[in-house]
């Protein structure tokens, strides 16, 4: 269900007391219109970022990050009263297009609150200079200051702040037009149209869309007068001129669009840019699998570079690839969510027919009591998730959701073949009983959350015989292991994996 037309200015109800739908609301919208992407920009914020793309992601929705954010007219720092009235500030849309862009999106969203508030959450162009990189800007609404200057006979203004922008934000610059029936919009289409051809700038089009349909434009003058806290028949109150901030079809954005060239093509491009990202680079949605096909004797990255690399050239070179393979996966699963997880499947060759599960701790360190466990989770490679979670650290590891309860409790059947598998440590093997147990390796070690970071290490070690020497039993483990780990989150993080 492609679309030539994106929705890239958008609202909900994180815009606070000024959005008027719900985030499953607008997604619903998206899908009932044929529409296959869609952006949200909340005022400010970024708060609404994590449910929207889950459940965009969940109706085949590409969602599109982003935010309408405040651009003081000078520093973020000057907190003084505008001779002219007004809080200082101009609006401006910053679009992500890739995960460089959504951590500096987060870094101008954060600095707006911790160092530029005054009534709005305020950047300003130092802060648009310093991270800019991987944001596609939009020049706002009339509340831009583009199209602010314009209308106010600025053009000499508009020009040097476009001019600007362009620089800032090389090739990522579009100058943003809409039409809600008001006479101003309608003046500065033709203006943005005449500084296009006069710069060499693209134009888009967009919606800003506060409410789903046409019909709940009364429903959100209420909540705007509930926001302002001003009677609906006060003449002075903040009020939307017209019905029209509502998602429209693609028939009525092309209606409202087709003497401005290039306006409706502009939103696919950016949309394309974005979902680009998304689909090729995973980024969450799908495991990152990563593997080492090169001869454990002449490489094991499992190891630190100097033993793993056994001081080889081209060792060292499959070495370094293999593990920035690896710190990718990680920056983006960190980027974009509260917590990630890094199976390290590795071989065992100890007697035991059985997955052995690592955490960084000893076989002795597993004989202790839950109540002495729990004080080890600091040095534990799933300490963040630990920390997360209503269990204690010892319930984690060894208790009824414990991932290798979860392992033991699972089974798959193929070709009539029913396959289930010992592990440890688990509910009912909480204690290893010997030396033969793979406590974790370098990767964990390295990569794991005993470091503070975002990422909870587990090694997966196996046998080679009857695991990975039987096809179809290491396809069985693979199914029990997913089924297994979607459950190991749900149950320690509250979070659904799809």
């Amino acid at each position: 269900m492609t679309s030539e037309f994106v929705h890239l200015h958008n609202h909900s109800d994180y815009s606070l007391l000024d959005g008027a739908q719900r985030v499953e609301q607008l997604v619903n919208t998206i899908d009932d219109l044929n529409m296959d992407g869609v952006a949200l920009t909340e005022h400010g914020n970024m708060f609404s970022t994590v449910p929207f793309y889950q459940k965009a992601q969940k109706a085949g929705i590409n969602p599109i990050i982003g935010c309408e954010t405040y651009v003081a007219v000078e520093s973020r720092h000057n907190k003084k009263p505008q001779a002219g009235g007004g809080w200082g500030n101009n609006h401006l849309i910053l679009l992500v297009q890739n995960q460089i862009g959504y951590k500096n999106l987060m870094k101008l969203v954060t600095a707006g609150y911790l160092e530029g508030f005054y009534y709005r959450p305020r950047i300003d162009m130092e802060l648009l200079k310093e991270h800019s990189d991987g944001l596609v800007c939009l020049s706002g609404c009339l509340k831009g200051e583009i199209p602010e200057k314009m209308l106010n006979g600025d053009y000499e203004g508009a020009r040097a702040a476009a001019l600007r922008f362009s620089e800032i934000f090389s090739d990522r610059f579009y100058l943003e037009v809409q039409n809600h029936g008001i006479p101003e919009e309608e003046a500065n289409i033709e203006n943005m149209k005449k500084l296009a051809h006069d710069l060499s700038l693209p134009i888009v089009c967009t919606n800003d869309a506060h409410y789903s349909k046409k019909e709940h434009s009364e429903a959100h003058d209420i909540h705007i007068c509930l926001g302002t806290g001003k009677d609906r028949n006060d003449p002075n109150r903040l009020r939307y001129a017209t019905p029209e901030f509502y998602f429209k079809s693609q028939d009525e954005m092309h209606k409202l669009f087709k003497d401005v060239p290039g306006a409706i093509e502009n939103t696919r491009k950016i949309a394309e840019q974005f979902a680009y990202f998304f689909n090729a680079n995973s980024n969450g949605l799908y495991p990152h699998i990563i593997y080492n096909n090169v001869s454990r004797s002449k490489l094991d990255p499992d190891l630190n570079q100097m033993d793993g690399a056994q001081g080889n050239s081209y060792a060292n070179l499959s070495y370094g690839t293999y593990h920035s393979f690896l710190q990718t996966a990680i920056d983006s699963v960190e980027a974009y969510f509260d917590a990630g997880i890094l199976l390290n499947l590795v071989e065992h060759n100890h007697s035991n027919q059985r997955v052995e599960l690592g955490y960084l701790l000893s076989a002795s360190d597993l004989d202790l009591t839950n109540l002495q466990l729990n004080s080890y989770s600091g040095q534990s490679s799933v300490s963040h998730i630990a920390n997360l979670s209503s269990s204690s650290f010892a319930e984690v590891i060894r208790g009824y959701n414990s991932l290798g309860t979860l392992i033991v409790g699972s089974s798959y059947t193929s070709n009539d073949v029913n396959y289930t598998f010992e592990a440890v440590p688990t509910l009912d093997t909480p204690t290893i009983g010997s030396s033969d147990y793979s406590s974790g390796g370098y990767t964990i070690t390295q990569y794991g959350s005993s470091n503070g970071g975002k990422i909870n290490g587990i090694d997966v070690a196996t046998p080679f015989a009857g695991f990975r020497d039987n096809a179809n039993a290491y396809r069985a483990l693979a199914v029990i292991l997913e089924g297994s780990v979607k459950s190991f989150y749900q149950e320690n993080l509250g979070t659904i994996l799809y």
